[in-house]
């Protein structure tokens, strides 16, 4: 890993996440049938982030779960975590993964999935305030910037004192503008009375063999291009991390990690459509 100083940010650092590692918890921990939309967090990234910002039964918040890879390897290494997804494919995909990972032997964390969007969080996981050491989330590709500016509210709400908040984000190019959406991020979080402590690099791009993952990869690329859209590989992500500017006095909330609550189990009607999930690949 590398750092250095980006201005208004904090240092600038580079993670190499390496394609094979990533192919591996998508073989060992999601259902075979799980989808790999560029626009949910890399199971790697989430596993690495999980393992720098908290520590074994920390609660961690992701608003936009996805297909459930915060929860997922969370669970993997005895975090809790509760996550909430809109789009119902993905939706689907989570709950799926989620009762896949019950049967792969997760190391006992809690998990708990709701439909919602994060930027008007149901009423149960706004009721986990200030108890999370982490909310984790990568920002939605066609989030207006009112959008994510709500949601990074939102998940600031969430955190403990000396919690973190990691956004996942790079800029795009809809209709061929370019939009800083890293900048977005950057804004809202100070307005929200976040620091930006560090900024990182994601790299899914392999500099040996440039050919085998990135997302747009290369033949979308290559058709954009015959189009008349002067696109690029995108081979990296934006990984901005955030915490509260001063510490909030809060008389029940102690120095230490608290316990964490009790987590709402939602998930009872998701468990059973992920358990037809599992029927429906058996008899496929």
């Amino acid at each position: 890993m590398t750092s250095t100083e980006h201005p208004g940010a904090g240092p600038l650092s580079v993670w190499l996440l390496d394609p094979d590692d990533t192919h591996e918890r998508y073989r060992a921990r999601y259902t075979p049938d799980t989808p790999h939309p560029a626009d949910v967090l890399n199971p790697t990234l989430a596993a690495r982030a999980i393992a720098t910002w908290t520590r074994p039964g920390d609660l961690i918040i992701d608003p936009y779960a996805g297909i459930g890879a915060t929860l997922i390897e969370a669970a993997h290494t005895g975090r809790h975590a509760v996550g909430v997804e809109a789009n119902p494919t993905h939706h689907r995909a989570a709950v799926c993964n989620l009762q896949y990972a019950a049967t792969r032997a997760a190391r006992g964390g809690r998990t708990t999935l709701y439909r919602g969007s994060g930027h008007l969080l149901p009423a149960a996981v706004q009721a986990l305030r200030g108890t999370a050491a982490l909310v984790l989330f990568a920002a939605p590709p066609h989030a207006s910037p009112d959008q994510l500016a709500r949601a990074i509210a939102a998940g600031a709400e969430l955190l403990t004192d000396a919690g973190h908040l990691v956004v996942a984000t790079h800029a795009r190019r809809p209709d061929r503008r370019l939009i800083d959406v890293p900048g977005s991020v950057l804004t809202a979080a100070t307005r929200t009375g976040l620091d930006p402590i560090e900024r990182l690099a994601a790299v899914h791009l392999p500099v040996t063999r440039p050919h085998q993952q990135s997302a747009p990869g290369p033949a979308a690329v290559h058709t954009a291009r015959e189009s008349g859209w002067h696109d690029h590989v995108i081979a990296h992500t934006d990984i901005l991390v955030l915490r509260p500017a001063h510490r909030r006095a809060r008389r029940h909330q102690r120095q230490h990690a608290r316990p964490v609550p009790a987590i709402p189990t939602a998930a009872s009607s998701a468990l059973n459509t992920a358990t037809r999930c599992g029927e429906r690949r058996a008899a496929a």
